[in-house]
């Protein structure tokens, strides 16, 4: 810890904006646990030692954690993937609702904003204040001064959009067993939306195996680690499992993990998170691109809604389609699979390819074809409050009312995050007038069974 705490020194030297803040009071959001080693160490000690104040959240809701950004003038939000991909996914869906021309003119501004800041940062910000004003109102606000995303791995898209709207948001790095040891911390905007994670403190040393794996070692790295339970030292070089790529000004870039490499049958290696980022898909509630049996070829993994209709199935198959085009010739995917079962574990947020190569091979995960007929039970019509929660569902998650099924996962099937259910049990009691508590051991993921619940609370 006094290893890492000593970095602080050169980050404020490389950009003093990171300690800066209107009238020098900074408002530091305390998004992260103090458990996480983001939140311990690049959240709480290295900002009490410049004298921040931390502002504390009610909730998680995506709402209640843009209000108290606004409203408590927060100059700093240091935060995982999770909360920018929610800002980018809330803010493109309110976009696709409005007309044409409004939307032509919103992207026209984003484009402007980042051909001004590339140019010239303090011309270029000031002008997205301008442009975006209405949408900044509604998100962060003015008061947001500098913001990193850390803890895995975060789409260029959403970097880009926040910097286009005049929010200063750049990567980091670090693992429990190692610290915080990056962040890329150019003052440049071309730099900074590459999604890098930057170069390595002077606590530390980065450097690549013959795998690209990224390998660190210095004075912050644990000494002692838990392998099957029994405490083993640790190796001068700790290999983390990343593989990455350096730039010629020595900024390093996450390109996947060393277990998901797929041998191709060319002999090229083949990461599967450079072919996934490629494929947004319409009515799919999860998706994954891995390696086959053999791990010599691409498949795409997709999970859908079990009563998709017919042109719904044609418009994803279409978009596969579209998004598979784009790739490189060693890229594109070779089969397609469907399935109605979970891609990921029910504790878990995001794919795990391991687990899913798991679950195929134990029968966990079923495939089915895209068209086949599938027979349902007559449910007859919704009950009132069921629809209320049917629309909820899908207000909530963006999607059709119709795909829904009533004994689908709120998280695991439908896609939501913890932050949308945070969203779904505020609204469940605010429009129901109960007391659904966000630790009961009581809560439930499906419509059947919160109707159940939500008539108990009433009753």
């Amino acid at each position: 810890l006094s290893e890492q705490l000593l970095n602080v020194a050169a980050i404020q030297r490389e950009n003093p904006r990171i300690v800066r803040a209107p009238k020098n009071q900074i408002k530091h959001l305390m998004f992260l646990p103090l458990y996480h080693i983001f939140g311990l160490e690049a959240v709480f000690l290295w900002f009490s030692f410049v004298g921040a104040s931390f502002v504390f959240l009610p909730d998680l809701t995506p709402e209640s954690i843009l209000r108290t950004v606004r409203n408590h003038k927060v100059t700093h939000v240091f935060a995982v993937p999770l909360l920018w991909h929610a800002v980018e996914k809330n803010l493109l869906h309110t976009l696709s609702t409005r007309d044409e021309k409004t939307q032509k003119k919103f992207w026209k501004g984003v484009s402007l904003s980042l051909k001004l800041q590339k140019c010239s940062p303090r011309l270029g910000r000031f002008v997205a204040r301008r442009l975006f004003g209405d949408v900044r109102h509604k998100l962060f606000g003015d008061s947001l001064h500098f913001a990193i995303s850390g803890g895995s791995y975060i789409k260029g898209s959403a970097l880009e959009l926040l910097n286009a709207l005049g929010y200063h948001v750049c990567n980091g790095y670090g693992m429990s067993e190692v610290g915080i040891t990056s962040v890329d911390l150019s003052k440049k905007l071309q730099v900074r939306t590459r999604a890098s994670i930057g170069r390595p403190f002077g606590s530390v040393e980065y450097r690549l195996d013959e795998n690209g794996q990224l390998l660190i070692r210095g004075g912050s790295i644990a000494r002692t680690i838990l392998v099957d339970g029994v405490a083993a030292p640790c190796e001068e070089w700790f290999a983390t499992g990343d593989v990455m790529h350096v730039s010629e000004d020595g900024r390093y870039s996450i390109d996947g993990r060393i277990s998901d490499i797929v041998f191709g049958d060319d002999g090229e290696n083949l990461n599967p998170d450079l072919a996934e980022r490629e494929f947004t898909l319409p009515y799919a509630l999860g998706l994954s691109v891995q390696g086959n049996e053999d791990g010599t070829r691409l498949i795409l993994i997709v999970r859908i809604p079990r009563d998709l209709l017919i042109e719904q199935k044609q418009q994803l198959a279409e978009a596969i389609e579209a998004c598979n085009a784009k790739l490189p010739a060693s890229y594109k995917i070779r089969e397609v699979r469907y399935t109605y079962d979970p891609l990921l574990s029910e504790n878990a947020i995001k794919v795990s390819r391991s687990w899913l190569s798991r679950a195929i091979a134990e029968g966990k995960v079923g495939f089915v074809d895209l068209y086949e007929s599938k027979k349902t039970a007559e449910a007859g019509e919704d009950s009132e409050i069921r629809a209320i929660l049917r629309e909820m569902f899908a207000d909530i998650l963006h999607l059709d009312p119709l795909t829904i099924d009533d004994n689908a996962h709120f998280m695991n099937e439908l896609g939501g995050t913890s932050l949308d259910y945070f969203t779904l049990v505020s609204e469940l009691n605010e429009r129901f007038d109960i007391r659904l508590s966000f630790e009961s051991d009581d809560l439930h993921y499906t419509l059947a069974d919160l109707e159940r619940t939500v008539k108990e609370l009433i009753d």
